[in-house]
């Protein structure tokens, strides 16, 4: 709760200072704060609700990513807006809306901060230490995070270049498809946090990366817009299932590393995330076709499947919270 109070704080001064920034490489360097303040927040978060909410680690997990993904809905909406908006203008008023924006967000930030240390929140258990921490133990988990955050963050990266270009017709802005695929990941994460803890969580971890990078093959392959953007934003209903498991089995089956593998998992995805955007690129400009270069973000997602029903399958099952009530009575 210390390490989430100061990372909101500071991610509430960068946004102040990006607001109030006098040249625009002052507001890169607040933005980049920023941004660094959410990234340890949100890691803080992911390993604060499970301890607190004890018994459902993936339902709780899940609601939260739900919420973040309405982020996701709206920015690209905004941001396309406010883009079209600012082209029809000669005026600042574009930047003036920006700057608005991060001073509430900031203001909003550091009253929040304020908020949560006046109230007082019970520690929770401490989660028992394994007898032996090698860094193998993390290997797996960082991999999948890094398989699933980085091939969906460079598909997302190529997605409006590719509806912008590939299609004779375009029946709304490109930046738009990002919306509908934040929406449905907000769908698919609100229906995951209903079901009952542990039902079906193998075939929720195994099955949506093969089907979801089936549905965004097809999705890459074919030449209707309109099919197209249907397809990319069924696959993400799909696929965005996988990481609310994946990080609620890690918070049930090493809660004491749970820190460190989302850690570790996150520095993977950037690398990740960074290769594919530059392999991408690279062979988009070679060959000259983005189609056929973004058929390796598919692959990603289907190798997440394979590696988590290897690595499920090699580790013992963990009964759910209702299973060990049942058992103890």
């Amino acid at each position: 709760m210390r390490l989430f109070r100061a990372c909101i704080g500071v991610a509430g001064i960068c946004s102040v200072m990006a607001a109030l920034a006098p040249r625009p490489a002052y507001l890169m360097a607040a933005v980049a704060g920023l941004c660094g303040g959410f990234v340890v927040a949100d890691i803080a978060t992911s390993v604060l609700l499970p301890s607190l909410i004890q018994g459902s680690p993936r339902r709780i997990l899940a609601a939260k990513y739900a919420f973040i993904s309405l982020i996701g809905v709206v920015t690209p909406f905004a941001g396309g807006l406010l883009m079209s908006w600012s082209v029809r203008q000669d005026g600042p008023g574009a930047m003036s809306i920006l700057r608005s924006a991060y001073l509430i967000a900031g203001l909003a930030m550091l009253a929040g901060c304020f908020l949560l240390g006046r109230r007082h929140v019970p520690a929770a258990d401490p989660a028992p230490a394994p007898l032996k921490q090698r860094w193998t133990v993390y290997l797996v988990p960082a991999v999948l995070t890094a398989l699933h955050g980085g091939t969906d963050s460079a598909m997302a990266r190529w997605a409006p270049t590719f509806y912008g270009e590939s299609f004779a017709r375009v029946l709304f802005p490109p930046a738009w498809v990002l919306s509908g695929c934040a929406l449905a990941y907000f769908l698919g994460r609100t229906v995951l946090s209903i079901i009952p803890e542990g039902r079906a969580e193998r075939f929720l971890l195994v099955g949506p990366g093969v089907v979801g990078g089936c549905l965004l093959m097809a999705a890459l392959v074919y030449r209707s817009f309109g099919a197209s953007v249907g397809l990319y934003v069924g696959a993400s209903l799909v696929y965005g299932l996988e990481f609310p498991v994946l990080m609620g089995l890690i918070a049930r089956r090493m809660p004491a590393q749970m820190g460190r593998a989302i850690a570790l998992g996150g520095l993977a995805t950037y690398g990740l995330y960074g290769g594919l955007s530059v392999l991408i690129g690279t062979v988009a400009q070679v060959t000259g076709d983005l189609r056929t270069a973004l058929l390796v973000c598919p692959l990603g997602f289907v190798s997440f499947s394979v590696l988590a029903a290897v690595w499920t399958r090699s580790r013992p099952r963990v009964p759910s919270s209702a299973e060990q009530t049942m058992d103890s009575l």
